[in-house]
């Protein structure tokens, strides 16, 4: 998996696959965060709704837990000056439908990557029409 960055409101996360861990360091920043400029977050795996960056690590009861999060997502890139581009945007908007090719982008790179196991793995959470499926029993029909 290559590297990409992440988006949010007031962040670009640089997103980079590390032997046993996912590494996210905020590269620039447009208000200042509680997170300094340059920290790192460090994860076994991340969860990228649009909520935002979810970084997942692993207790030693081997339960899983949220151990850090940003704000909501913007948009995902795989080039940095487009991402610092989006940053540097008059209005930022989550899940900004204005990055959407970018984002099938990472979309498209992270693709089979949907497993928390073996460590170092990012699960996006990318909604197809197929993945709304009625409950058994339900009365909705497609």
């Amino acid at each position: 998996m290559d590297d990409f960055y992440v988006v949010t409101l007031d962040s670009v996360y640089h997103v980079h696959p590390e032997e046993n861990h996912l590494t996210a360091t905020k590269i620039a920043e447009r208000i200042r965060g509680h997170a300094p400029l340059n920290s790192v977050i460090y994860a076994e795996a991340m969860l990228l709704p649009s909520s935002g960056l979810l970084a997942i690590s692993k207790m030693a009861s081997g339960a899983f837990f949220i151990a850090e999060s940003t704000l909501p997502i913007v948009g995902l890139f795989l080039d940095r000056q487009k991402a610092l581009a989006c940053m540097a945007s008059d209005v930022l908007v989550p899940d900004d439908p204005c990055w959407a090719e970018e984002r099938k982008e990472v979309f498209a790179m992270t693709r089979g990557n949907d497993s928390l196991f073996p460590s170092g793995h990012i699960l996006i959470y990318d909604p197809q029409p197929e993945d709304f499926q009625p409950l058994e029993g339900s009365d909705d029909v497609n």
